[in-house]
């Protein structure tokens, strides 16, 4: 009352947020006056409600499917060979 704002402003978690802050810090707690007297709830009107969105937020992407096989060509076969073998001469 003495600060001169409505009684009804103030917000209870914030106030506790400040004095927790202030037990945290117990040696640096001068601002606490301040931090409560600011301590007060949102003075604008919401245009939208607080509720999340979109939940559950699950992903939706496709499970894999079945392995695409493909034979391999006699190219393939000896430039294998010849990575094999000089990885292991290496």
């Amino acid at each position: 009352m003495a600060i001169g704002k409505d009684p009804l402003s103030f917000s209870v978690a914030l106030a506790l947020r400040a004095v927790r802050r202030a037990a945290a810090r117990a040696v640096d707690c001068g601002d606490l006056p301040t931090r409560l007297a600011n301590a007060v709830k949102d003075t604008y009107t919401r245009t939208g409600s607080k509720r999340s969105r979109n939940w559950p937020r699950i992903k939706t992407t496709a499970p894999p499917g079945s392995p695409k096989i493909t034979t391999v060509s006699e190219s393939e076969i000896k430039l294998a060979q010849e990575f094999h073998g000089t990885s292991i001469a290496a």
